[in-house]
């Protein structure tokens, strides 16, 4: 009896093992790029906003290899990341414009009066 749990025990050990290592494996280069493709294809704000961190993860892993698929996932990440990139530098811009223009007006109270 002692000897069948302890043959069990280790039986179910070992099968915990494998599935948190196979868990853990990060998704292959074929893998990743049908997500990316699935996701960009449904233009559903959260699906692109998830496709562009995949491309990101691509991207930094994949990048190095010479394969056709980089380069689309490329030009997606560049597609999508420019008018982000476009769209958080003018406001910030015209944020700090207002607070400039807030100084400016605390500074010369005579110009609040009409």
């Amino acid at each position: 009896m002692n000897r069948s749990f302890s043959i069990v025990s280790c039986a179910l050990i070992a099968l915990m093992l494998v599935s948190f290592v196979s868990a853990q494996s990060s998704p292959s280069m074929d893998e990743l790029f049908k997500q990316i493709a699935t996701l960009s294809n449904t233009k559903k704000p959260e699906d692109m906003e998830k496709a562009f961190q995949l491309s990101k993860d691509f991207l930094k892993r994949f990048g190095n290899e010479k394969d056709n698929r980089i380069a689309k996932v490329k030009t997606f990440y560049v597609s999508i990341a420019t008018p982000l990139f476009m769209r958080r530098s003018t406001v910030k811009s015209i944020l700090r414009h207002l607070l400039s223009e807030k100084r400016y007006l605390l500074s010369n109270p005579t110009m609040l009066t009409c």
